[in-house]
Formats: C-alpha cells, sequence, structure tokens
C-alpha cells in the first residue's frame, strides 16, 4: 500500500498522482474524490464553483484518461480484468436546485461513464458509474447539508462493499432501497438507449477514421 496526498483541484498534482500511480502498476481506480456547496447559484463564490468542476469533472478525466491505458495493457498481458468505478449520485438523475453545479458535475459522471462502459465492453475492464443516495460521510457537513443526520444515510463501508460487488454485472448501481425503488427502472430503458447509440455512433466513428485515412 502506498498513500499519496494530493489536491485534486490542481491539475499539476494530479498528474503528479497519476505518475506515481501508473509507476504503482494499478489495476483499479476508483474515482470517488467529490465536493459541492448548496446555494443559489449567483451567491456562490466562483471559486467554489470552479473547484467543484475541477474535482468532479475534471480531475475524473484526467485521471481516467492517464491512468486507464495502462491498466488495460497489464490486463492483456496477465489474461485478467481491470476495474473502473466512478462515484456519480443520485443527484444525478435530475437537476436539483440550490445544489445545481454539484448535480450537474455528477450527472457528468454518470453518462461519461456509461458512454464508456458501453465503448469498452469488449475489453478486458468493468466499468461502473456508482450512484449513492445519502451517506454517512462528512460530505454534507462540507456542502453546507444536514450531514450525518439525513434520514436514511447508509454506511459508507456498505455502500462500498455494495459497489465492489455489482463491478462486473452492471454499468450503474445505485445504493439505498428507496433510491433504488425510485430510479431503477429509468436503468432499463437508459440499457436499451446507450446500446443503441452506441452501435450508431461506433458506425459514425469508423466512418470518420476510415475518411481520414
Amino acid at each position: 500500500v502506498e498513500t499519496v496526498a494530493a489536491d485534486l483541484r490542481e491539475e499539476s498534482q494530479v498528474r503528479r498522482l497519476i505518475e506515481q500511480a501508473e509507476a504503482f502498476g494499478i489495476d483499479l481506480l476508483i474515482n470517488n474524490a467529490g465536493i459541492g456547496r448548496v446555494g443559489r447559484i449567483l451567491e456562490m463564490p466562483l471559486e467554489a464553483e470552479r473547484d467543484t468542476v475541477a474535482v468532479n469533472v475534471m480531475a475524473v478525466v484526467l485521471l481516467t484518461r492517464g491512468l486507464l491505458p495502462g491498466m488495460l495493457r497489464r490486463a492483456r498481458a496477465g489474461k485478467a480484468r481491470a476495474g473502473l468505478v466512478t462515484v456519480s449520485s443520485t443527484a444525478a438523475f435530475a437537476p436539483v436546485p440550490f445544489f445545481a453545479t454539484y448535480a450537474a458535475s455528477k450527472a457528468f459522471d454518470l453518462l461519461y461513464t456509461e458512454g464508456m462502459a458501453e465503448e469498452l465492453r469488449h475489453e478486458p475492464v468493468d466499468v461502473l458509474a456508482l450512484c449513492p443516495g445519502a451517506t454517512r460521510t462528512a460530505f454534507g457537513d462540507r456542502a453546507g447539508l444536514i450531514g450525518r443526520g439525513v434520514p436514511f444515510a447508509r454506511d459508507p463501508h456498505k455502500v462500498a462493499g455494495d459497489a465492489l460487488r455489482a463491478l462486473g454485472k452492471q454499468s450503474v448501481f445505485i445504493t439505498g432501497s428507496i433510491s433504488q425503488a425510485t430510479l431503477g427502472p429509468w436503468l432499463g430503458p437508459r440499457r436499451w438507449v446507450t446500446g443503441a447509440l452506441g452501435m450508431a455512433m461506433r458506425f459514425v466513428n469508423q466512418r470518420m477514421v476510415d475518411g481520414a485515412a
């Protein structure tokens, strides 16, 4: 085990983290870091909004793009499978006034990971978008929410265990029985739409590649 501290708001530190993780030879990447603040968009400090996008969006893209190629190479060479989990949120499924930037950033994480799962479904990697509901962490306190007092908040160890058990079995996993009952019916149609769009866009992409050759 190696522990590396990095401020994911800073691209230079993200790139340093990528270098150290690549040297370590990881086979499982979990994009878990996330920040956000409750408040009216026009009253929110611009720096706080920028930080939310930097951590929840840009760091996810940079870490994924920086580490996934090596993970795939090692998986192919070892005839094994790599794993990628990006922590989205149940807030990703709808606009959330007074938490708009956070919800939008998590919608990015969800769609980015779903699209990538379809692109990589023939590669030796399991890709999962994890969408937790209320979870007993310090996130709520930092965001200005009720925090640990949120009703029905789940234990983070349970959330993590459920996510790892879902990895390799599905591309989107919603935690919590209430959230699953509310949002679960959307996942079936989403899979069909994603599959259909994947087929169409593979054709478009191949035509573009052939045209550029």
